[in-house]
């Protein structure tokens, strides 16, 4: 009887495992329709009749995209400033952000050339659409946006499924951070983004919407410039609880405490909440920002940390 019961188990476990393999094999993988109609985020349209197999990307943010999306094997061309993955240093690179070697990328011969004004020069995307070039450009500027950058890059290379996961993965860790540090107590927080001059993020920034979805406010918001020049005596007379710094701004807090000593009078020094965080994970509008978010809220939700992050 308990031979039968075996077998009866054993029968059991094989035709699920070839349900699930015939399962799987009948999964529909999603692919783009070609030629596929595109409108990149200022209004130009594109068409591609097949998946480009060469791109250039000029700006960090897109090449951490693109490596998310295919692991860079669409990209023959990178930035000086395209460091991660580490294996995007490793890919030929065209030059700077702004003005680009011209040369450089005639030889590479791209299919496409994607950018952004969010760090690129308005004057070089003019010179490359002049040149022939296919330039498309992405320009987020809230956290919504870079769901779209993601959208639009998956589509363009015929990643779908991954791009799809991966929005659903940074939406579902974005959500969820919301949500344990939505009770936290209420701080007036000022993110430095520059040093000399002094430099705060304002309003309609990626970080301005990071701390109003964490329940906190902005102290340098009230500015219509995004990135406000803030003066020594409004600092001290805004007097924020928690002060966070873009680690390509500062190295160290010694640096800082001899450039304006009076900070040390600040409610944030008091608080110990005077922050380096990696410059990287807050300012490029790429799938780490979602670990910029996660930090900012680790900072303002714990009554001290370390001093760099």
């Amino acid at each position: 009887m308990i031979n039968k019961f075996r077998m009866i188990k054993f029968l059991f476990l094989i035709s699920s495992i070839c349900l699930l393999n015939a399962c799987e094999r009948k999964l529909p993988h999603p692919k783009i329709s070609l030629p596929l109609a595109i409108t990149d985020d200022i209004g130009n349209r594109f068409l591609f009749d097949e998946e480009p197999k060469r791109i250039i990307s000029l700006a960090p943010s897109i090449t951490e995209i693109l490596f998310a999306l295919d692991d860079g094997k669409s990209l023959v061309g990178v930035t000086d400033f395209c460091d991660y993955p580490p294996e995007a240093k490793l890919k030929p690179s065209v030059g700077g952000m702004i003005n680009p070697n011209l040369e450089k990328i005639a030889e590479l011969n791209p299919e496409v050339i994607i950018m952004t004004f969010h760090g690129n020069d308005k004057w070089d995307y003019y010179q490359l659409k002049g040149m022939g070039y296919k330039v498309f450009v992405l320009n987020p500027k809230m956290i919504d946006g870079v769901f779209l950058s993601i959208n639009h890059l998956s589509r363009i290379t015929g990643a779908i499924t991954r791009g799809s996961l991966l929005n659903n993965e940074l939406r579902k860790k974005y959500k969820e951070i919301v949500e344990q540090e939505k009770y936290c107590k209420r701080q007036k927080v000022g993110v430095v983004v520059n040093i000399e001059p002094l430099m705060f993020a304002g309003l309609d920034t990626f970080i301005d919407e990071m701390i109003i979805a964490l329940g906190c406010e902005n102290a340098f918001s009230y500015s219509y410039m995004q990135y406000p020049i803030v003066s020594r005596e409004e600092v001290l007379k805004k007097d924020p609880d928690v002060i966070v710094l873009l680690d390509d701004a500062v190295s160290s807090l010694e640096d800082l405490f001899q450039k304006y000593p009076e900070w040390k009078n600040l409610k944030a020094f008091k608080n110990n909440k005077i922050v380096i965080v990696d410059a990287d994970l807050l300012s490029r509008p790429g799938p780490r920002i979602f670990r910029g978010f996660e930090i900012l809220a680790n900072i303002l939700n714990k009554q001290k940390t370390t001093n760099k992050l």
